[in-house]
């Protein structure tokens, strides 16, 4: 049972579980906790051999998963009450100033459970006739990040350039906050899927994976490359 649970806790972390998440809802988490549930279970169950253990394994197995299942309900209730009064928030930074993103901008003001606080925007425009404030240009995008305690950035598209948008985002490698694109043509069924992609009221926000890019994560690979090589030259 110990190894058991132990192969569940790793595998979530593998998959993301334990990932904040802005739509929090048990039917998006069936298919990834059953996995992390049923892997271990099926490992264990052959290594032990055909045997009566492997009844109880079973059982702890069904056990664990409607316990996951109760606990993230009660969780994500009292996260989403949470939320819609003001706790929780995350200040959100919204580049491009279009249509679309200023209506998404007011689904988060209306939908407060989702946690995001709209900041404002960025987008070489004027700035008029926007529900929230201009705070620059897409180029001043890193210095935005730092001066208003930015927590996650939405890229809805607006009047800049798709090659000053990349080179943005290039440069803001190393930024800790979680960046979130809103595919293009969303509204006619082109939106994407998966586990990385959070739907707000009708609005498909994709989560680029940027962990493997940023300077901790790099840090940490180094120090593990170099603990590795060490010691497999004592060895040798």
């Amino acid at each position: 049972v110990p190894a058991f649970a132990a192969g569940v806790i790793v595998l979530s972390a593998f998959r993301g579980n334990y990932r904040t998440r802005i739509t929090m809802s048990i039917h998006r988490d069936v298919s990834s906790v059953v996995a992390c549930v049923t892997i271990p279970l099926v490992t264990l169950a052959v290594l032990a051999g055909m045997d009566r253990q492997n009844r109880r394994l079973l059982e702890v197995g069904i056990a664990t998963v409607f316990a996951i299942f109760l606990v993230r309900a009660c969780v994500y209730a009292a996260i989403r009450r949470v939320r819609s009064r003001g706790g929780f928030g995350e200040r959100t930074l919204i580049v491009g100033a279009g249509h679309v993103a200023v209506h998404l901008a007011t689904t988060l003001d209306e939908h407060p459970e989702y946690g995001l606080r709209p900041v404002g925007f960025l987008d070489d425009c004027d700035g008029e006739e926007l529900s929230h404030p201009l705070l620059g240009r897409v180029e001043h995008l890193d210095a935005v990040l730092r001066d208003h305690n930015i927590d996650r950035v939405v890229l809805a598209f607006g009047v800049s350039r798709e090659t000053a948008l990349v080179d943005v985002l290039r440069a803001c490698d190393n930024a800790v906050v979680d960046i979130h694109v809103l595919p293009r043509f969303f509204e006619l069924g082109f939106g994407a899927k998966g586990n990385d992609v959070d739907v707000v009221w009708g609005y498909p926000l994709l989560r680029l994976r940027r962990d493997a890019m940023r300077l901790s994560t790099r840090m940490a690979k180094r120090l593990f490359d170099v603990g590795v090589a060490g010691m497999m030259l004592v060895l040798c």
